[in-house]
């Protein structure tokens, strides 16, 4: 998940509490591999785009623009930190035999006809989780960003803190905690991450001299590998010659990992006009191929925000595209070779800000409309699906699948942290107003969860 997102979360949590009924019907904003024919959709024809509104062509030299830190010896000591953390020492310990079960809810049957039915004749039973703990991440304003699993049940949680920069927090199923953490210029930042193998593999944006080196702009892509122990493999940084932004990461079919972000599109560092962009980057490290594009033929700016990959390697990019003011949310669909497919648009009529998306059976795209505060500030909105939204201003941020059943973190209408599984149960992380889920991972039956109480972040497992 990603920072910028967290952090408007957080600010727009505090907003006015006036209230608007759901009326937006989001279950049109559907894609799967066969295409996205919708009554509300707005299908924009790929092969003939606007010149005008695209910008030059940006020629990136791979010679001089694109350049690799590689650190070859794996057990060579770095500067980065390593920190081991003990979870006895850490905040709000809690186990599954004084977990309120007024907090927890009752136990729900859903019935044959509920989108989670898998057929069968019987009625499924889901259960609210119990809490096992809940621990600190150990440093005050890190904000979590994005959290992924290992094969053995461990949960590894990227953020951001204003000295530490990169953070990385490692906690094992029973919460033993190890930290490192990685600052590779000023104002860097990690928005993803996610784990290929025996690397975890983190994506974002560098700023300044990072390793005798400048980059080709002022913000630069940037990649960078750790062993699952923390230790730094290697770093890739490119881009143009003005901003680019990495915000989130997904492995191919091939082992190959594909970034999606935005580009720059403008020499005026000031002016606000970027293309989506996408890149694929073998293990290796090379750059496979890129690819930047606009949704819409009028658009000013487009930013790629989340993205999946389909059965047959095909990669579907959800986002933020906006014409002079206010953003609509989009899907493309990019083929294997970074071809552009499609592209699909919904416009609720207001800002319709983009979090995540997640490939099940189809494309679901998770995110929020952000109505004017009169009129109920924000609805949040998963397509193919009806978010709760029972009063109002809920922000959801990031989306799991666990079977059949689908998770959301983000905040409610009260600003309180939220666990959500849609259709079923919604159990409260915080009671602290301005608190924000903000990451989430699945393992077996365990759920994971990062979230953030305004000051404090920690990360709690629920079964």
């Amino acid at each position: 998940m990603k920072i910028f997102l967290c952090l408007f979360a957080l600010l727009l949590a505090a907003c006015g509490s006036d209230i608007r009924p759901v009326t937006q019907d989001h279950d049109t904003f559907v894609a799967d591999i066969e295409g996205i024919p919708t009554d509300n959709i707005i299908q924009e024809d790929v092969d003939s785009p606007d010149p005008d509104t695209l910008g030059d062509e940006i020629v990136i030299d791979e010679d001089t623009l694109i350049e690799e830190s590689v650190v070859p010896d794996e057990d060579e000591v770095l500067s980065d930190t390593h920190v081991e953390g003990n979870p006895t020492d850490s905040i709000i310990p809690t186990d599954e035999d004084n977990a309120e079960p007024d907090s927890l809810g009752d136990e729900i049957v859903v019935d044959e006809d509920s989108a989670f039915n898998d057929g069968a004749d019987n009625d499924i039973v889901v259960t609210p989780p119990t809490r096992i703990w809940n621990y600190s991440t150990g440093l005050e304003n890190d904000v979590l960003v994005s959290a992924v699993t290992d094969s053995e049940g461990n949960v590894y949680v990227a953020g951001n803190q204003a000295v530490e920069g990169m953070t990385f927090h490692k906690f094992t199923p029973e919460g033993t905690r190890t930290d490192w953490f990685f600052k590779p210029g000023d104002n860097s930042r990690v928005y993803a991450a996610t784990i290929s193998g025996n690397s975890i593999i983190a994506v974002g944006n560098i700023i300044g001299t990072f390793e005798g080196s400048t980059g080709p702009g002022y913000d630069d892509f940037f990649v960078v590998w750790f062993t699952l122990d923390g230790t730094r493999i290697k770093t890739k940084r490119w881009g143009t010659a003005v901003n680019n932004h990495l915000y989130d990461i997904a492995v191919d079919l091939d082992g190959s990992i594909i970034v999606i972000g935005d580009t720059q599109t403008s020499v005026n560092p000031g002016e606000y006009k970027y293309d989506a962009y996408a890149a694929k980057i073998s293990p290796s490290g090379e750059l496979l191929w890129e690819t930047q594009w606009q949704p819409q033929v009028d658009s000013v700016y487009a930013r790629g925000v989340a993205i999946s990959i389909g059965p047959n390697g095909n990669a579907f990019v959800s986002g933020i595209v906006g014409r002079t003011s206010a953003a609509d949310a989009f899907i493309t669909l990019l083929d294997s070779d970074g071809n552009v497919v499609s592209n699909n648009i919904y416009d609720s009529g207001y800002e319709d800000v983009v979090t995540d998306n997640l490939y099940t059976y189809d494309i679901l795209t998770l995110g929020w409309s952000q109505y004017p505060q009169e009129e109920g500030s924000a609805q949040g909105f998963l397509t193919d699906h009806e978010f709760p939204n029972d009063i109002g201003r809920d922000i959801p941020v990031s989306v799991v699948s666990k079977g059949e059943e689908l998770l959301v973190v983000g905040s409610n209408y009260l600003q309180n942290a939220v666990l959500w599984n849609i259709g079923n149960w919604t159990v409260p992380l915080s009671d602290t107003g301005g608190s924000v889920g903000s990451a989430i991972a699945v393992f077996e039956d365990n759920i994971y969860v990062g979230w953030s109480d305004g000051a404090l972040s920690y990360v709690s497992r629920w079964r």
